[in-house]
């Protein structure tokens, strides 16, 4: 098999027999015949994968000038390219006291979220049980009620998360990172972050009103101030 056409389609060597990788999904192909076309098996082996489906991800064309490729962004990923990974669960999903019950209502009964099945906080918290990323795994109480719950990759550990009412991931995360910020910062059509983020404002202004309210002097206390 002619080394430059398995690297054109995605592929480096292993160094193990004839087993080359896909430096984006990761799969692994080996057994090759001299009539196979590497960029055929490529799609029929892993047809979503972003190199395969043209979509930018960091490749650099052989003999191309890498001042014109395209970069992505760091936080942002295309959601389902490794597939959703479902936990069993057979406990019955409660209503998440954490979240404001006015949110969590309306969001249950819109149709509209891209996987219904954790619109439940309690099963977004759940899905972080398999994850490995301490980054994320040490705050999946605050990534779950920010909408996301974890995804895992088929082919390699991942910290990419998906937003079950959007449908959108975040991936490579920070210690430091406010997961409401994040998904509002980089999804601001998300319906049910404006939810939460209007909710939180409220709560913060309620708050503010009720330690004025504090301050202000009872009328037994206006004889300190003669």
């Amino acid at each position: 098999m002619d080394p430059k056409k398995l690297a054109a389609a995605g592929f480096f060597y292993t160094k193990k027999k004839d087993t080359v990788k896909c430096f984006e999904c990761q799969i692994t192909l080996s057994n090759w015949i001299a009539d196979d076309n590497p960029k055929a098996e490529h799609q029929r082996w892993s047809g979503k994968c972003r190199f395969v489906r043209n979509v930018p991800c960091g490749n650099i064309p052989i003999g191309a000038d890498p001042s014109t490729i395209s970069k992505i962004p760091k936080r942002v990923d295309i959601c389902g390219l490794y597939g959703l990974k479902y936990m069993a669960l057979s406990a019955p999903d409660n209503d998440p006291q954490e979240i404001p019950e006015a949110v969590e209502s309306v969001v249950n009964s819109d149709s509209s979220s891209k996987q219904p099945t954790y619109a439940s906080y309690e099963r977004r918290l759940r899905s972080f049980e398999i994850c490995t990323y301490d980054t994320i795994y040490e705050k999946k109480e605050e990534l779950a009620k920010a909408g996301f719950f974890y995804l895992s990759g088929l082919f390699e550990p991942s910290d990419q998360t998906m937003c079950f009412y959007c449908g959108k991931c975040l991936r490579a995360w920070e210690r430091t990172d406010d997961p409401v910020k994040e998904h509002i910062r980089w999804y601001p059509q998300c319906k049910f972050i404006k939810k939460i983020l209007a909710q939180k404002e409220k709560s913060e202004l309620c708050t503010k009103q009720t330690d004025h309210e504090s301050e202000i002097p009872t009328k037994c206390d206006y004889r300190f101030l003669i």
